[in-house]
């Protein structure tokens, strides 16, 4: 992008009250802020302690640009007021693969200093609203801008000075950035609880499984069907006894992007075939990696030479497919260290099962893939707000301001 600023613009899509008000300016976006660009703390940080200010760094930030509160840490400093982030601030990453990521400070998210690889910007409230900034910094133009100006021959950085020289389209009118704004903002609202339904869904998933299938060494379930409630205790049975398991046959060069049929990687990646190796319910494990999580699959398939295909079930495949899931902790202990940690085939033919009744096998099967189809169903809602917005930015801010 060259130093002049550019031309005006116009979006696609303005709502009704703007569309006779004239294109957009585009300008540098120092001449919008309060001040320079600021940069964080320059110190440590230690375990979070109440009594010692909380800190942000670069990887407190999600790539939705939300603090991540699950690994909390502190900064051992006396703070000054001006160290600490106000509403309406925003904190750019400056170096790194992150660098571009970015975070708008609420109130909700407690007091916080910023860490040295963060840089601040304050809009200026007259001039810039501080959310229609903050969803222009999810668009692809900044993103384009983002990966030209960090382009280094070290690592990719961006600092204050650049970040204030970067070109902004500005609509002539405050009202106008504050209509976008609020659209957008509230649509992130609508998609977080979307995501949080999900996530809760997932959540209840995990703890009834949990519940269903006995624990490690135990062949009892803490939660079992009314009608299966007198049953008495599961069978031990190993892997091999209940399935027939083979390896694959591909490589990775037998990817093809136009392929017919799923080809299942040795990790947790699905690529795509011409040809197919299997035509069967199976339940597919990676044969390298770290979790080893299972996939359930009916149909044709091509496996790779070091991933594993279970079929020819002699119990209920998909109830073998959710006992592997709740165990995949303690499959992933079994595995050996070669290059990378694996599993060899007579590590899954002597891996222990505990095996009910074929009804209850049944039983449990249908309520774990019925609770899968409402996770399916609302993740789909979910991908279908995020697009929603996608488009919606796509509209709603100039793509081009050169």
């Amino acid at each position: 992008m060259s130093g002049k600023e550019a031309k005006a613009v116009v979006p696609k899509l303005r709502f009704p009250e703007f569309r006779d008000a004239g294109a957009w300016e585009v300008k540098r976006l120092g001449g919008y802020l309060v001040g320079k660009p600021e940069y964080g703390v320059n110190a440590p940080a230690v375990p979070f302690q109440e009594n010692l200010p909380a800190y942000l760094r670069i990887t407190d930030i999600s790539e939705e640009g939300k603090i991540v509160k699950s690994n909390r840490v502190s900064v051992d400093l006396r703070a000054k007021r001006e160290q600490y982030l106000s509403v309406g601030d925003i904190v750019l990453a400056r170096t790194g693969a992150s660098v571009g990521k970015s975070y708008k400070y609420r109130s909700k998210d407690g007091k916080l200093v910023f860490a040295g690889f963060l840089i601040r910007i304050k809009s200026n409230p007259e001039k810039l609203n501080s959310e229609f900034l903050f969803q222009y910094l999810y668009t692809g133009r900044y993103w384009r801008w983002v990966e030209f100006s960090s382009a280094r021959s070290g690592q990719p950085g961006i600092n204050g000075a650049e970040y204030a020289s970067m070109l902004l389209p500005i609509p002539p009118e405050l009202s106008e950035q504050q209509k976008i704004a609020h659209c957008l903002s509230s649509l992130d609202e609508v998609i977080g609880l979307q995501a949080k339904k999900v996530q809760a869904l997932k959540q209840h998933k995990k703890g009834l499984m949990q519940q269903l299938f006995p624990a490690e060494g135990e062949t009892t379930p803490r939660l079992r069907f009314p009608e299966f409630r007198e049953a008495g205790a599961w069978e031990v049975k190993r892997l091999g006894e209940v399935c027939i398991i083979c390896n694959g046959s591909s490589n990775a060069q037998d990817h093809v992007d136009d392929g017919a049929y799923p080809l299942f990687d040795r990790s947790e990646e699905i690529k795509r075939s011409s040809r197919y190796l299997f035509d069967a319910e199976a339940v597919i494990i990676p044969g390298e990696g770290m979790r080893f999580i299972p996939k359930y699959y009916c149909g044709k398939f091509d496996l790779h030479q070091r991933a594993y295909a279970l079929s020819d079930f002699r119990e209920v495949g998909k109830f073998i497919y959710y006992q592997l899931g709740a165990l995949k902790g303690v499959l992933a202990s079994k595995a050996v260290m070669s290059t990378v940690l694996s599993l060899r085939m007579p590590i899954l033919e002597t891996f222990k099962l505990v095996i009910p009744s074929s009804g209850e096998q049944q039983k449990i099967a249908h309520c774990l893939s019925s609770l899968d189809e409402v996770i399916g169903l609302e993740s789909h809602k979910l991908d279908a707000l995020k697009n929603l917005k996608k488009g919606l930015m796509q509209q709603l801010f100039p793509q081009e301001v050169a």
